[in-house]
């Protein structure tokens, strides 16, 4: 029988001290929680910075069991404008607290997700939120560093996050399958920690998907595993492309990407405007794509592969060549061509799936989509009464549901 219950919740620790390979960020956040509490912090508010699956929501939760506080939980990229913060934070953060507790924990999660130019006031709102604010803010953002969030990391104490260590990882996987009651292989765990990138999250869920319905874990079993939350990692590739300063430097980048070439050449296609202001390097970097562009051709057309080697020289070295200098913090965007197709691939029906399961979990679509969608198609596959369990939880069609996973 599959556990309705998320490892990542039955396991989830319950002192601030039991979070994984976090010390000095724990130390740092408790210090600070501390004089907050008392009155004395230098910062009202702390912002977790850091990847996914690091602790930063974690360390919130399990703050507020170990201080008895009332959390109060937001997502910052569901609650999209100035007003509708300060209708939902603002008004907790001075209110009272009841039921016993000492007092509150604001938390506002993804505060990275705020677009600034869509969501205006957002930004401004939630500084006076924090000046204002009776109680203890926490924010957690996976990349802050944008220009435009300065204002908010200035009246924050800014606590960065590391990727957790595979020794770590692979202990703590280990101790749940010994607690499951799961027989596994020493090996398959190491996988598991190597797809996960640092993110104990991400390992965790991997693990409950692989051995759903069953008490053993085999390499065999890894193999249906793939790199987890695809655009990030999309982002840290342009991001190492055009801050590269040799050919050997850019040749890696793909050589050492998670991403089809082809889907790659799209993505510097599209952002290419953003890293090159200047027309003359801009044109640069668009002849040399163009060059990767026709000889890609070359190849499909004449089976003659060894002719990829040059497209991918063309569309690395010779695009981050093109205008030297340093590219500063680009935020990249999405390929409209693929945007676009995916988008009309998409069956309306199960957006609208997706968003009774992000509901049901009290997450954003954009959250469910990236952190949890993965594991429910895993889990789904390989038992079809999982599957009818879902359907049943937000009464819909089992096929319906099957469908929806597939496709969004």
């Amino acid at each position: 029988m599959v556990s309705r219950l998320l490892w990542t919740e039955k396991y989830k620790p319950r002192r601030l001290s039991d979070i994984v390979d976090q010390k000095k960020a724990i130390e740092e956040f408790r210090k600070w929680l501390v004089l907050r509490l008392q009155g004395r912090a230098e910062k009202k508010a702390a912002l977790l910075a850091g990847p996914p699956g690091t602790g930063k929501t974690l360390t919130a939760e399990v703050a507020a069991m170990e201080f008895r506080l009332e959390l109060i939980e937001m997502n910052a990229s569901s609650l999209r404008t100035g007003s509708q913060l300060e209708k939902v934070a603002g008004r907790a953060s001075l209110q009272g607290s009841l039921f016993g507790y000492r007092g509150k924990l604001i938390l506002i999660d993804e505060v990275d997700g705020i677009s600034t130019k869509a969501d205006v006031g957002a930004i401004p709102e939630l500084i006076k939120i924090i000046q204002k604010s009776a109680y203890p803010v926490v924010l957690t953002a996976n990349n802050p560093w944008d220009p435009r969030f300065r204002p908010l990391r200035e009246v924050c104490l800014m606590i960065n996050y590391n990727r957790i260590g595979k020794r770590d990882i692979v202990r703590r996987l280990r101790e749940i399958c010994i607690a499951e009651g799961i027989k596994f292989d020493d090996e398959a765990l190491g996988i598991i920690a190597d797809y996960s990138q640092g993110d104990l999250r991400s390992a965790i869920l991997d693990l409950q998907a692989l051995t759903a319905g069953k008490k053993t874990l085999t390499v065999q079993d890894t193999r249906i595993l793939a790199y987890r939350d695809r655009e990030f990692n999309i982002f840290q590739i342009l991001g190492r492309l055009f801050a590269s300063r040799s050919v050997g430097a850019a040749r890696a980048v793909v050589s050492s990407a998670d991403v089809d070439p082809n889907m790659l050449f799209r993505w510097i296609e599209e952002n290419l405007p953003l890293r090159y202001k200047d027309p003359k390097a801009l044109a640069a970097a668009y002849y040399m794509l163009a060059q990767a562009d026709i000889f890609f051709t070359r190849a499909a057309l004449t089976q003659q592969w060894g002719l990829m080697s040059y497209a991918l020289s063309l569309m690395t070295a010779g695009v981050a060549f093109a205008g030297g200098g340093k590219a500063g913090f680009i935020r990249f965007k999405f390929p409209e061509v693929i945007k676009m197709r995916s988008q009309a691939a998409r069956d309306k029906t199960a957006e609208e799936v997706i968003a009774k399961l992000a509901g049901e979990l009290h997450l954003s679509r954009r959250k469910f989509k990236s952190e949890f969608l993965p594991y429910l198609r895993i889990m789904a596959s390989q038992n079809e009464e999982f599957l009818k369990k879902i359907g049943k939880a937000i009464k819909v069609e089992k096929s319906k549901v099957k469908k929806a996973l597939e496709l969004a």
